[in-house]
């Protein structure tokens, strides 16, 4: 975020964050072997999500429109549904496979029947709509504390992760210094560490 005003940049962390229970060895197998699937693959490779959380608190502090009003236009889309692209309709398909091992994302990125979405059909995602719906009307604490913090917390339990609902509560977005650099005359900002 740049303030004009005061001619600042600040940096807004909401990056995934590792669970409580993480360990440095909790993608290696007993011969200290690295294991690829449960790193990429697996509930083990899921951090405790800090999106909702950084862009309220983006709101809060430095914008002017209410969560209702931000909100609207992502909840009609994921209500109504969009209109499969040729790049979606590509991307789905050759991550069948993978999506597909999850009865919850097959349940919403692929026909009843299994096949894929083509170019120009309608994607619907209700639950993503129901939660869209709920942080509206609750805000960010049911997304952390609330209804939608058990769901994750039980759902990444169930595919072999480690996120509790404790880890989802304790979230925390944080302002950083972003990282300063010259190039050709520009000065360039970015996100600092960590990062991706």
């Amino acid at each position: 975020i740049y303030l004009n005003d005061k001619q600042q940049s600040i940096a807004i962390d909401y990056r995934e964050k590792a669970p409580a229970m993480a360990s440095r060895n909790m993608y290696l197998d007993q011969d200290g072997n690295a294991q690829q699937q449960l790193s990429r693959f697996h509930g083990l490779a899921i951090g405790v999500p800090g999106t909702v959380m950084g862009l309220e608190l983006a709101r809060k502090k430095y914008g002017t429109l209410t969560h209702q009003a931000l909100i609207a236009p992502a909840l009609k889309l994921a209500k109504e549904g969009i209109i499969v692209t040729p790049d979606l309709a590509k991307s789905l398909n050759q991550a069948q496979q993978r999506l597909s091992k999850w009865p919850s994302s097959k349940q919403i990125f692929f026909k009843a029947d299994g096949s894929s979405y083509q170019a120009g059909e309608r994607l619907k995602q209700l639950d993503l709509a129901n939660s869209l719906q709920l942080i509206s009307e609750q805000g960010e604490k049911v997304f952390y504390q609330g209804e939608i913090a058990q769901k994750i917390a039980q759902s990444v339990q169930q595919a072999g992760g480690i996120i509790s609902a404790h880890d989802m509560k304790n979230y925390n977005a944080v302002e950083r210094e972003p990282v300063k650099g010259n190039y050709r005359g520009y000065q360039v900002l970015s996100m600092p560490p960590p990062s991706s």
